[in-house]
């Protein structure tokens, strides 16, 4: 669960919860406040650390060719889905063009885009 807490003082206006359990938390209790860029950053590490490069099976779904010459598309299964960048020096080497449907395996490294 993901809980907001606005970080301009007008905020506080004395409303409680009526559940501890919902008790709004702020940065003042020992837990450091990362910026979103530092969250990007060290997930695309973990990322990088755990996985490296790595096959990936699915099929491709909402395959779209940009005019750059890049490929854009979701790999899914039946759980999940990953969005997918296939760059043109890449697919230029491809025998065939994916269509939506298609069950295919992919190479490459997973990444966070900020």
């Amino acid at each position: 669960m993901l809980e907001l807490e606005r970080h301009y003082s007008q905020w506080n206006t004395g409303h409680q919860t009526a559940s501890p359990r919902h008790r709004r938390r702020t940065a003042e209790e020992g837990q450091p406040v990362h910026t979103v860029s530092s969250v990007i950053l060290r997930v695309r590490e973990l990322l990088e650390e755990q996985f490296g490069l790595l096959w990936v099976e699915g099929e491709i779904s909402n395959f779209h060719a940009h005019g750059s010459g890049h490929w854009y598309f979701s790999l899914k299964d039946e759980q999940a889905q990953i969005s997918c960048a296939m760059f043109r020096g890449n697919n230029q080497q491809l025998d065939f063009r994916p269509r939506d449907g298609d069950l295919v395996r992919a190479w490459g490294r997973l990444d966070l885009y900020p």
